[in-house]
């Protein structure tokens, strides 16, 4: 009896074994879970500490392009039809406020100024007869329906003269200046704006129809930097908020500037957009060009780890759990701002009151890729 007690017991103690064996051998073959032994607890260094809670300030780094407003585009086209006779315009090339774009030809130019010129004789005529049948009238020397057909006559010529004279507007001639010995079959199309050409739609000698656009232009007097911005630094960032905007070509040259509007929707990738005015325009900077932006971030109070807390693992950022000592759990996180050695850790899990690698979480990363 004796014999088999000890037999039962033997048994036991060799079923308790294999148990503790076989729920190591699975720990380490989870994917979440890593062991160490107490010899690579010692080389490795590893040190484990709990998040701090404090106010933090940074900088971010968003990346962007240089745009121009709906507004800023303008497209230049001619109220009435005519021949385009010259221009020496190119895509890219700079034009100034006032210079002259185009020079068309067309014989309705030639007709409308006539027209302008012999109404307004005839406006003279017709207000001096006016005033003539109105002395008449008041002195009971006329009848009314005389008198009213000279007055239609006389406003209805008024209102065709200001009609010629906003026409000629429209197609640039100056009625005040024009007379008999200045009518031109030409006109001249005039840049609205100090800008940039970007499109040139026609060539010398095709016939432009009415409101077809000729040229397009870029009014580089409000150009702005549009970035992207994802949900997580949304906090970081406000109106009048400053930036310094570079390329990556000429990364020490630096572009002041400051936000003006932030979307209020998010995107599939959970962002948005970021429009920001330069301080200063430089004709360096180019619709269609793309810049990076630091952003001074304002303190928010959030949770901090050490920067060598965190562990760089297929394009993502993780953190190593201590469960306990020689256990260890990845625990997927985003990076925040950075001040000092301090980092924030962004987690949709609460970090608080856990204990985490901040050193030697390099040899964690080797056994995890090497179980792998």
């Amino acid at each position: 009896m004796k014999n088999y007690i000890i037999i039962l017991f033997i048994i036991f103690l060799f079923w308790s074994c294999s148990e503790k064996e076989a729920s190591l051998e699975n720990s380490e073959q989870s994917t979440d879970l890593i062991v160490l032994t107490a010899a690579q607890m010692k080389q490795a260094g590893i040190v484990v500490d709990t998040v701090r809670e404090e106010y933090i300030s940074g900088t971010i780094l968003l990346q962007g392009k240089v745009e121009a407003p709906p507004q800023n585009l303008i497209s230049i086209s001619v109220p009435l039809g005519g021949y385009l006779k010259s221009t020496d315009l190119l895509p890219g090339m700079k034009v100034q406020k006032g210079q002259r774009l185009a020079l068309l030809e067309d014989p309705q130019y030639v007709q409308l100024q006539q027209d302008y010129l012999t109404g307004k004789i005839k406006l003279v005529q017709l207000e001096s007869e006016f005033k003539r049948q109105t002395e008449l009238f008041v002195q009971k020397a006329q009848s009314e329906k005389v008198y009213r057909q000279v007055e239609a006559d006389y406003l209805a010529q008024k209102v065709m003269v200001k009609a010629w004279q906003e026409k000629l507007g429209l197609i640039g001639i100056d009625y005040r200046r024009l007379n008999d010995s200045s009518l031109s079959r030409t006109v001249a199309l005039v840049s609205p704006v100090t800008g940039f050409v970007s499109k040139v739609n026609a060539n010398i000698g095709k016939y432009i129809p009415a409101g077809d656009i000729l040229f397009e232009l870029v009014d580089v007097s409000d150009i702005h930097l549009a970035l992207k911005i994802f949900e997580q630094d949304l906090q970081y960032v406000g109106i009048g908020q400053k930036l310094k905007a570079f390329t990556s070509f000429n990364p020490d040259k630096k572009y002041t500037g400051e936000i003006i509007a932030i979307g209020h929707s998010l995107d599939e990738e959970k962002s948005t957009m970021i429009h920001c005015h330069f301080q200063s325009y430089d004709p360096a900077l180019v619709p269609g060009m793309y810049m990076r932006a630091e952003i001074e971030t304002h303190p928010v109070n959030t949770l901090t780890l050490p920067e060598s807390a965190l562990i760089l693992s297929g394009n993502k950022v993780w953190l190593a759990e201590a469960i306990p000592d020689t256990v260890f759990q990845w625990i997927p996180v985003k990076k925040g701002v950075s001040q000092g050695d301090r980092v924030e850790v962004i987690s949709d899990q609460d970090l608080r009151n856990r204990r985490w690698v901040t050193k030697g979480g390099g040899w964690i990363k080797l056994k995890k890729e090497n179980k792998e």
